[in-house]
């Protein structure tokens, strides 16, 4: 059995078992990764009004 250390900003130690690979986990931290860019770029999207030059972007696109 392998380990994934998350560092957070809190004094926090928690084990996890997942049940999943490797590779499902490292897949899925880059895509939650993203989601939350993803949520960002909305915020000061509507924060701005919309004023910020923000190029379109497919959702496909955000995964690769």
């Amino acid at each position: 059995m392998g380990e994934i250390i998350i560092k957070v900003p809190e004094d926090v130690r928690e084990v996890i078992d997942l049940g999943l690979s490797y590779k499902e986990v490292k897949e899925n931290l880059g895509k939650l990764e993203k989601m939350k860019k993803l949520q960002l770029l909305k915020e000061l999207t509507n924060k701005y009004g919309r004023k910020l030059d923000i190029p379109t972007v497919r959702e496909e696109e955000l995964y690769e």
